[in-house]
């Protein structure tokens, strides 16, 4: 039962990306891009978030052990860190597109019912 909902989630999450009838390289690459903005980009950007917060919550949570602290304090920094390479890119990308006036249309999206 476990297994099948985890194969679900990753089927409705990668179903919402869709290569046209007629596949061209530009709709292959809309799919590639719809799969990284859909389905890598959120993953990436909460697991970030997620190892600064429990990097933060070791940090406060033993005030004592200076082991568990220096820990704690190096998930915030890696976390930080990721978030800030994980926002250039996202603001670089954005730039490129202003910059060279690239189609910034999204995909088809196929609606999952």
């Amino acid at each position: 039962m476990k297994n099948n909902v985890k194969i679900n989630v990753y089927k409705n999450m990668f179903a919402i990306c869709t290569v046209g009838s007629s596949p061209k390289i530009s709709s292959v690459l809309d799919y590639i891009t719809c799969i990284i903005a859909k389905g890598i980009w959120p993953i990436l950007l909460s697991s970030s978030i997620v190892v600064f917060i429990w990097g933060v919550l070791q940090y406060a949570l033993n005030p004592q052990d200076v082991k568990k602290k220096a820990e704690g304090r190096s998930f915030m920094l890696w976390g930080l860190f990721a978030l800030t390479v994980i926002i250039s890119i996202w603001g670089f990308v954005n730039i490129v597109i202003g910059t060279f006036q690239l189609n910034n249309a999204n995909p088809s999206i196929q609606t999952v019912v």
